[in-house]
């Protein structure tokens, strides 16, 4: 269920309809929740999309704090040096 939601959020961020894509990631976030096991691949995915819908926004604080949120998860997940973490820095920089 996860992975459509946060499908479903790119896909309208894609198409500019940035309100139901929040809505999407509301619903992916309330999911992960909802799972205490969830994959931390797919937290890192969820903040990567609220980073990258908060800049589409022009809400560039916000979108920082979901890009460090990023980093910090695969950072647990890969290490912070590892090959996927640079995706992470590389939004946050960005």
């Amino acid at each position: 269920v996860i992975p459509a939601y946060l499908l479903l959020a790119e896909a309208n961020m894609g198409l500019n309809r940035l309100e139901m894509a929040n809505k999407y990631l509301e619903f992916g976030n309330w999911a992960i929740l909802k799972n205490p096991n969830c994959t931390y691949e797919l937290r890192s995915q969820l903040h990567r999309n609220f980073g990258k819908l908060y800049t589409s926004q022009e809400k560039y604080s916000k979108a920082l704090t979901e890009f460090a949120k990023d980093v910090y998860v695969c950072s647990l997940d890969h290490g912070p040096e590892h090959v996927r973490t640079a995706a992470a820095y590389y939004y946050m920089a960005k």
